[in-house]
């Protein structure tokens, strides 16, 4: 398993149909996991049962990640200290700058459901909290740069799997 984890408009889910693409292993999103699980999108799942449930759902979701695939984390996995640890071996964080993902949110100009922990009020705020924890469960980590195209990325991330 490959594991792919970054805030938000980091690029995990660009580059892990990228890398799928050239390394012929299947890709899934996160949140295509949830779905199949529970039949909902995580943001109807949170509405429906509230945070210490959905918490609880994509505990369950993460716990049962396997098999040769490559997996894009949703940024809230990095939460769960347990799950995170059993895959610490796998995991590749996407690191761009917080202006690169600001830039690149703009240029979506769409929100994305993004669960806020209780006293984080900002998405900065957020990517301060967040950045330190991946890290921490990284095994490999790639400083995006504002250049970097997907190729270059992509190609960053298969040299940093052939150590492994």
């Amino acid at each position: 398993m490959i594991v792919l984890t970054g805030m938000c408009y980091s690029g995990k889910t660009t580059i892990g149909k990228n890398l799928s693409q050239k390394i012929n292993k299947p890709f899934y999103d996160f949140a295509d996991l949830f779905f199949n699980e529970f039949s909902k999108t995580e943001m109807e799942y949170l509405e429906e049962y509230g945070k210490e449930r959905f918490g609880e759902a994509e505990r369950l979701v993460l716990s049962k990640a396997s098999g040769d695939i490559i997996l894009s984390l949703s940024g809230s996995c990095i939460y769960y200290d347990e799950e995170m640890l059993k895959l610490k071996d796998k995991i590749i964080f996407l690191n761009p700058t917080l202006d690169n993902i600001k830039r690149r949110k703009s240029i979506e100009n769409k929100e994305r459901p993004i669960l806020y922990p209780d006293g984080i009020n900002s998405f900065e705020e957020l990517y301060q909290q967040r950045v330190p924890l991946y890290h921490k469960y990284a095994s490999k980590i790639i400083d995006v740069k504002d250049e970097d195209t997907i190729e270059d990325v992509t190609k960053m991330v298969l040299v940093n799997i052939k150590e492994w």
